[in-house]
Parts: structure tokens; C-alpha cells; sequence
């Protein structure tokens, strides 16, 4: 808000100055991640093992948890589930909070 104020900014849209606000925040945060996000000793390891117990539970279904059957039966449970398992893997590939907020956004609207 304070940087809108700035003479620099005078003349420009809103529109132009939140592509601009944003484009800052992807590459700050974009160069800070790695400083900001260093990975803890062990993570990767962990990592293994939450994919490992996630592996175990992939026979659950939508009965398993009570959804009912009308919720699901406009398409394939499993390919929804996929579809929004494949956004959560897209969200490690961005670094940017808006980006992966995206990423759970577009899972959310498939499940």
C-alpha cells in the first residue's frame, strides 16, 4: 500500500500495480526460498515414510468415509481423487505463496 503512494507508481492501474505487486513476490520469494525453507535434517527420510504410510491407505474409498454416493457418482471417485492429488503434486514445483495457494485451490474445486 505504502509503495502505491510512491511517485514512481503515479499513472499506474490497480490492475498494473497488483501484476507488478505479484511479479515482486514470486521473485522474492524466489530468491529467498531456499534461505527462508532450508529443509531440517531428516525431512527427506520423513518424507519417505509419509509416502509409505500414504501407499498403505490407497485402497480407501469414498464409503470408507461416509460421503455419499450422490457426491461422487457424477464421475469416477478415483479419477477426481487423482486429478486432485496430481494439483498437490504441482504445488512443489512453485515457489510463490499465491502459486501454491492455487495449486490447493484447484484441488479443492476437483474434489
Amino acid at each position: 500500500r505504502r509503495a502505491r503512494a510512491h511517485p514512481g507508481w503515479a499513472g499506474c492501474s490497480p490492475e498494473e500495480a497488483d501484476a507488478v505487486g505479484e511479479g515482486l513476490e514470486k521473485i522474492f520469494t524466489a530468491r529467498l526460498y531456499d534461505r527462508v525453507f532450508q529443509g531440517e535434517e531428516g525431512d527427506a527420510e520423513r518424507d519417505v515414510l509419509l509416502e509409505e504410510r500414504l501407499a498403505c491407505m490407497s485402497f480407501i474409498q469414498p464409503r470408507h468415509l461416509d460421503i455419499p454416493e450422490h457426491l461422487v457418482a457424477y464421475s469416477s471417485p478415483s479419477a477426481s481423487v487423482e486429478l486432485a492429488a496430481q494439483e498437490l503434486r504441482k504445488m512443489g514445483a512453485f515457489k510463490s505463496p499465491r502459486d501454491k495457494l492455487t495449486c490447493l485451490l484447484n484441488c479443492c474445486k476437483v474434489v
